[in-house]
């Protein structure tokens, strides 16, 4: 089909939004934070009880992030997105501001998948699977760091890495899936997502 037009120089500027950007944004980040409140209560229960499952539902808070990618297409949208979702967490957290660094790393991470699986220039829905499964493997390696997974068996180990690529995998696949019942509701038009025509299934 050809080269896809630049329909946005401003993804090469990260961080360079209009105000309407700003506030579809912040309204994303915090509608996201708010539905994943019972996600995160659930997966401390699951850290305890099931482990191998808890890195399964991590994938969960990696749909916001790819969502928010998927929308805007531009550089820090990923990195933003779950950063202002933990200023609500933070109400509702044992951990208090804490939380703030699970934002931080999540957007890391999610930034992270979203240049490998799109480029910024690619954005099927195989494209955004592949950044949520890039993501999942950012997120193992850096906890891995973090929570002393070395410790772990490598079998075990294996079995959280393969959970949380799976996990990230259906984060990816979900995000496009909830951006194209966005876009038919015609609630964000004249968005790159809309008007990109180079889209691939």
């Amino acid at each position: 089909m050809g080269e896809p037009v630049e329909l946005q120089p401003s993804r090469k500027r990260p961080f360079t939004f209009s105000t309407r950007d700003i506030l579809i944004m912040v309204t994303l980040a915090l509608v996201l934070g708010v539905i994943t409140i019972p996600i995160q209560l659930a997966s401390v229960t699951l850290n305890v009880a099931a482990p191998v499952a808890q890195r399964l539902l991590s994938g969960a808070y990696l749909i916001g992030p790819l969502l928010g990618g998927f929308i805007f297409r531009r550089y820090g949208v990923a990195f933003l997105i779950p950063l202002l979702s933990s200023l609500v967490w933070i109400a509702t957290s044992a951990f208090g501001f804490t939380v703030l660094l699970l934002g931080f790393f999540l957007g890391i991470y999610c930034e992270i998948g979203m240049w490998i699986g799109t480029r910024y220039r690619h954005f099927g829905q195989v494209h955004l699977m592949i950044a949520g499964i890039m993501a999942g493997t950012c997120s193992f390696v850096i906890s891995g760091f973090l929570f002393g997974l070395q410790n772990v068996p490598l079998w075990l180990s294996g079995l959280y890495w393969i959970m949380q690529m799976i996990g990230g995998g259906a984060a990816g696949l979900l995000a496009f899936q909830f951006a194209q019942a966005l876009k038919r509701t015609g609630m964000l038009n004249n968005m790159p997502f809309v008007l990109d025509e180079y889209d691939e299934i």
